[in-house]
């Protein structure tokens, strides 16, 4: 099956926390990639407490600062590894 995307994807390492509107707070994940209209993170917890549609935080450590990014979350899944 052909994947079609909204937007190229580009590789992003940084420690990534999210934090929900309902004041869940998620540390220690992993940015995977990122795109002009989202960032696909992984967590080491196999059961992220989050839904679908969440609203949330995303805040990425980068070597140069904090990047904080306003979202929903639109996907929830496990990857190959379990994550």
């Amino acid at each position: 099956m052909e994947e079609r995307r909204r937007a190229p994807r580009f590789g992003l390492s940084g420690v990534v926390d999210v934090a929900t509107w309902s004041e869940r707070i998620i540390v220690g994940g992993h940015a995977v990639n990122a795109s002009a209209v989202g960032i696909l993170t992984s967590f080491a917890v196999p059961a992220v407490p989050v839904q679908v549609g969440d609203r949330c935080l995303v805040t990425v450590r980068l070597p140069s600062g904090l990047l904080h990014l306003p979202g929903h979350v639109r996907r929830k899944e496990p990857g190959d590894d379990g994550r």
